[in-house]
C-alpha cells in the first residue's frame, strides 16, 4: 500500500479549462459559515469537492495554495467548496468558545450538505490536510456523513497534534521571553488559543480507531520528508474501503511563512487526476443559487456587526467590509463620522491578518461605532494580480495603489474618513500610500522593517541578516541578566555573531546619521498634513533599530512631535502573536482611533 513519489499519468484528465469566477459564499444556520464556491467548468462532473483547511497558522500559510486547488478542480468539472470551520477564519466566532471540535465537525458536515446544493450534484468528495484530514476522516465517518470518496495528505492523529502543540508551547515557555499567563488549562500556538476542554476533545480523535471506514475510496497521501506510516491504510482496508498510500512532493515547501509559500503543484495534479479517474463526466440537475455574502456576527461584548464580501477595482481586489448595526435603526456615533480603518494584508497572510488580528479588530472596532475594510492586496488571498502578474511579494510597492482603490470604493459607500493599521510589510505598503494620498488621515504601523525596499533585499523568513537578530536594546538588556551568562556557557548563545552585528549596526548608524534621513522628512510631510501616525515596536524587535536610524534614538524624541507618536511594548513577538500581546494592541488601536 505504500509506494514511491507518485507518476503523474493522468495529467491528460486535469488540462485546465474555462469555470466560472469562484463567488464567496455564506450558508449553513446563522451565523453561518463563511467559504468560496467554484462553480465547475463544463462538461461536469456528478461529484462535489469540499477542502478542509489545517488549522489556524497552517491555514494561513496554505490558503492561497487551496486556491488553486480548487480552481484546478474546477476547471477539471468538480463543484468544489473551500470553507472556513466555525471560529476561524473569516466564519463567525472564536477559538474561546466551548465545544470547538464539534463545531469543526459540524462545519465538515454542512459544507457537505452546502457543496451539493449548490451544485446539484448526488455524490461528495473530501480532501483534508494535516488536521484538516484527520477532521475530514472523522466527520465522514459518521452515520450519513454522505462521502463516497476522501483524499487526505500528511493526516495526523488528535493525540500526536496535542502533543505537537503543547511541545510547541512549552519550547516557547522557556524561551527568553516569558509569555504573560493566558487562559488556565489552555495552550497558545502560532499565535491561536486553545482551551483546555479543545486539547481534550482533540486529543480523543484517532482516524486509526474509527469504527467504519469513512469512506468507499481513499487515497493516503504521505509527506516527502519523513517515511509514511501504513497503519492507516491497513485499518481501513479491513474495514472494507478500497485504499491507496502514495507519496506527493511539496509539503515543506507549501507549510513555509505565507509569502514564501509554493503551489504544490505535482500533488494538486495528484489529487485532479485521481478524483477525476473516480467520478466520470456527468450533467448536473440545477443547483441553488448561491446566498449574498453578508453575515451578522456579533463583537466580544454582544454588539451586532455586519459583514460584507466586496470586490473592487473592477472587481479585481477583494475584502470584508464590517460596520457597526445600531439599536433601533440609529447611526452610531463615530460612524456619523463615516470613518473605516483599512487593514491591508501583511506579506502573504490573506485578510485574516496574522494570528486572525484582522478578524478580531474587525469585530471589536463596530462597538465604538468605527467600520473595517480587511482586505487581500494584489496577488495575495483571494485577490487576483496586477498588471506586474506577481503573486505573494511582500514589498511590493505597486500594492500601495490598492489601499487608494479600496478608498475609491468606500468613497462611493459614504465613507469619508479614513485611518489604516499594518504589521510588518503591511507598514510599507501603509506609509506609501499615505505619503500618495491625504484621505489616510491616520496610521499605525506595528513593527515596520524598512520604507524603502529594492528587489533583492531580504525579507522576514529568507536568510537575512535582521530576522536573525534582536533590537540592540534587548542585547543591551541581556546583558545584565545572569541567564544570558549561563546560555552563553552552555553555547546557547553565538557570542560572535551578536557582536558582529552591533558593530555593523553602529557602523550604519554613523554613516546614516537621522538628520538627513528621507523617512524623517516624509514623516514631517505627513505630521504638517495633519496624519496622525502611531509607530508601535516589540521591545525586542530589530525594527526599533531601524526607525531610531531615522527618527533619533529612544521613544521620547518621537513622543513629543505633533501627529506622531511611538509606544514600545516589552515582550511580544514580532507580529505579536501571544494573546496578550494582541490584547495589548487592541487597546492601543482603540485609544489612538479615540
Amino acid at each position: 500500500m505504500s509506494g514511491p513519489t507518485i507518476e503523474l499519468a493522468d495529467a491528460a484528465e486535469v488540462q485546465p479549462q474555462r469555470a466560472p469566477r469562484p463567488e464567496p459564499v455564506v450558508f449553513g444556520d446563522a451565523p453561518g459559515l463563511f467559504g468560496w464556491y467554484h462553480a465547475p467548468a463544463q462538461p461536469t462532473r456528478g461529484c462535489a469537492v469540499v477542502l478542509c483547511y489545517p488549522l489556524h497558522y497552517e491555514a494561513i500559510c496554505t490558503h492561497r495554495a487551496f486556491r488553486k486547488l480548487a480552481l484546478q478542480l474546477a476547471a477539471a468539472g468538480f463543484p468544489t467548496l473551500r470553507f472556513d470551520y466555525a471560529g476561524t477564519g473569516d466564519s463567525p466566532g472564536d477559538d474561546s468558545e466551548p465545544d470547538r471540535v464539534s463545531a469543526w465537525l459540524g462545519s465538515i458536515r454542512t459544507a457537505v450538505k452546502e457543496a451539493k446544493a449548490l451544485s446539484g450534484a448526488s455524490s461528495c468528495a473530501l480532501f483534508g490536510l494535516r488536521t484538516g484530514a484527520l477532521l475530514a476522516a472523522t466527520a465522514a465517518a459518521e452515520p450519513g456523513g454522505g462521502v463516497e470518496s476522501l483524499v487526505l495528505w500528511a493526516t495526523v492523529s488528535g493525540r500526536g497534534q496535542v502533543r505537537e502543540i503543547t511541545a510547541f508551547g512549552a519550547m516557547r515557555a522557556s524561551g527568553e521571553n516569558t509569555e504573560k499567563p493566558s487562559v488556565h488549562g489552555s495552550q497558545e500556538s502560532a499565535g491561536f488559543l486553545l482551551l483546555g476542554e479543545t486539547l481534550e476533545e482533540l486529543s480523543k480523535l484517532e482516524p486509526a480507531r474509527l469504527a467504519r471506514a469513512p469512506a468507499r475510496d481513499i487515497l493516503l497521501l504521505d509527506r516527502d520528508d519523513i517515511p509514511g506510516d501504513t497503519r492507516l491504510a491497513k485499518r481501513w482496508s479491513e474495514l472494507g474501503a478500497k485504499v491507496a498510500q502514495e507519496t506527493v512532493p511539496g509539503y515543506l515547501a507549501m507549510m513555509a511563512y505565507p509569502h514564501l509559500s509554493l503551489v504544490p503543484d505535482a500533488a494538486w495534479l495528484r489529487i485532479v487526476g485521481h478524483l477525476s479517474s473516480l467520478h466520470p463526466r456527468q450533467a448536473l440537475k440545477p443547483g441553488i443559487a448561491p446566498a449574498p455574502a453578508v453575515m451578522l456576527t456579533r463583537s466580544p461584548a454582544g454588539a451586532e456587526v455586519r459583514e460584507e464580501a466586496i470586490r473592487f477595482d473592477n472587481e479585481r481586489l477583494f475584502g470584508i467590509l464590517s460596520e457597526p448595526v445600531s439599536e433601533l435603526g440609529s447611526a452610531a456615533p463615530a460612524l456619523r463620522e463615516r470613518t473605516c480603518l483599512l487593514l491591508p494584508t501583511m506579506a502573504s497572510h490573506h485578510r485574516v491578518g496574522a494570528n486572525r488580528l484582522h478578524v478580531r479588530w474587525a469585530r471589536v472596532l463596530p462597538e465604538r461605532g468605527y467600520a473595517t475594510l480587511r482586505f487581500d492586496v494584489s496577488g495575495t488571498g483571494d485577490s487576483e494580480v496586477n498588471q506586474t502578474g506577481v503573486e505573494n511579494a511582500p514589498y511590493a510597492l505597486d500594492q500601495a495603489a490598492d489601499l487608494q482603490h479600496a478608498m475609491d470604493d468606500l468613497a462611493k459607500r459614504g465613507y469619508t474618513r479614513f485611518v489604516a493599521a499594518g504589521i510588518c510589510s503591511g507598514c510599507y505598503l501603509i506609509y506609501h500610500a499615505s505619503l500618495k494620498d491625504p484621505r489616510l488621515s491616520g496610521n499605525i504601523l506595528v513593527n515596520p522593517q524598512t520604507f524603502h525596499w529594492k528587489p533583492g533585499d531580504t525579507v522576514l523568513g529568507q536568510p537575512s541578516r535582521k530576522a536573525s537578530f534582536k533590537s540592540t536594546g534587548a542585547y543591551r538588556r541581556a546583558f545584565f541578566q545572569p541567564k544570558t551568562w549561563l546560555r552563553l556557557l552552555r553555547g546557547e548563545v553565538h557570542a560572535a555573531k551578536v557582536l558582529r552585528e552591533l558593530v555593523v549596526r553602529l557602523r550604519e548608524r554613523l554613516q546614516a546619521p537621522h538628520a538627513d534621513s528621507e523617512v524623517l522628512n516624509a514623516f514631517r510631510q505627513l505630521a504638517a498634513r495633519g496624519t496622525d501616525t502611531l509607530l508601535v515596536f516589540g521591545s525586542d524587535d530589530v525594527g526599533i533599530d531601524f526607525i531610531e536610524s531615522h527618527l533619533g534614538k529612544g521613544a521620547s524624541k518621537v513622543a513629543d512631535r505633533e501627529h506622531l507618536h511611538l509606544v514600545v511594548v516589552e515582550g511580544p513577538e514580532r507580529t505579536f502573536g501571544q494573546i496578550w500581546a494582541q490584547q495589548e494592541l487592541t487597546d492601543l488601536l482603540l485609544r489612538h482611533l479615540r
